[in-house]
């Protein structure tokens, strides 16, 4: 009877495991932000939905400062003055060990100008975890896909 139990929970909890995995992000689909202007820059942080580790939300840090939790196929965009900053990015507690889900980005930002950060993540645990900046152009067309995620900072906080 017991062992009976324990097979029900395992195959509710391996079902509860794939079902999450691929359960898409919820959000209004993207649409562009009005154009900074010259005093402000706009950084899109996006990360295009993949199955791999879809289930991690991504943590993204703007200057040691949280700023949003995405999802896979999730976006948020941020207006900060222009300057330097360092994005980072890690997966969070579970990962937390793996030093190749942490990772880093020197940005600097021009006055009205948008910007496009993209975290991607392919064939994980052998493949890749990355985050570039991408050409408006290919940005566009990958964010595209995604849906917004509301960010936790606020230009002034910067």
């Amino acid at each position: 009877m017991i062992k009976w139990m324990f097979i029900k929970i395992a195959v509710l909890f391996v079902f509860a495991v794939l079902c999450s995995c691929s359960a898409p992000v919820k959000g209004p689909a993207f649409i562009a932000e009005p154009e900074p202007k010259d005093s402000e820059s706009l950084l899109y942080i996006y990360r295009p939905y993949t199955t791999d580790l879809s289930i991690r939300k991504s943590l993204f840090h703007i200057n040691g400062m949280s700023v949003v939790e995405l999802q896979a196929g999730g976006y948020t965009a941020v207006r900060l003055s222009p300057g330097e900053y360092e994005l980072s990015h890690s997966f969070g507690p579970i990962l937390q060990g793996d030093s190749s889900a942490d990772l880093g980005l020197q940005i600097k930002l021009k006055g009205g100008t948008a910007y496009f950060v993209a975290m991607k993540v392919s064939n994980y645990p052998a493949g890749t975890i990355s985050l570039r900046s991408i050409d408006p152009v290919v940005a566009l067309q990958e964010i595209a896909s995604c849906k917004w995620q509301t960010s936790s900072i606020q230009k002034s906080k910067l």
